[in-house]
């Protein structure tokens, strides 16, 4: 019977807290947020790239809390830039030449808690993608893209919304 009890209470108490295993926390009078179009100031960066990272970074929030978008009247509002994107060799091995390559792009977000200033900050990601140097760039270069935009998403979510 106290078997019974002790399983019950721990069930009890496991189903009143609410834990995410991704360690989300947004304060409850927080609702809201925006993605404000990014600029870009990398000077040698495919056009359009400003507008996927705007809606990649729109989709992440979107669909990985429980913020609603709205541009009208945001609790919290991401802006900023694209500010590297730059193409450069491994450093190849003495006596070899480089067999990839690298692709480097970075962001500065702003992140503004318009309910509590104190919460805001504005910082700069990279990440990068090697590519086989005999590639063709334009071939390859969405996907590269993509899989960077992915970690930097993932990179401001964790600052914007971890405790880790």
């Amino acid at each position: 019977m106290s078997r019974m009890v002790v399983w019950a209470l721990m069930v009890v108490t496991l189903v009143g807290c609410s834990y995410s295993f991704r360690g989300i926390s947004i304060p409850p009078e927080v609702n809201t947020f925006s993605v404000e179009p990014f600029s870009i100031s990398a000077q040698t960066a495919p056009q359009a790239i400003e507008v996927q990272f705007t809606e990649r970074l729109r989709d992440k929030v979107r669909n990985e809390s429980r913020l609603r978008y709205n541009t009208d009247n945001p609790d919290i509002v991401f802006s900023g830039k694209i500010s590297q994107y730059n193409i450069s060799a491994q450093s190849p091995e003495e006596g070899a030449v480089s067999a990839f390559n690298k692709l480097t792009i970075g962001v500065q977000i702003n992140y503004d808690d318009l309910l509590n200033e104190e919460n805001s900050w504005t910082k700069t990601y990279s990440w990068f993608a090697d590519f086989d140097a005999t590639a063709d760039l334009p071939s390859i270069e969405a996907d590269l893209i993509e899989d960077i935009y992915e970690q930097l998403a993932e990179q401001i979510f964790n600052e914007a919304f971890t405790d880790w």
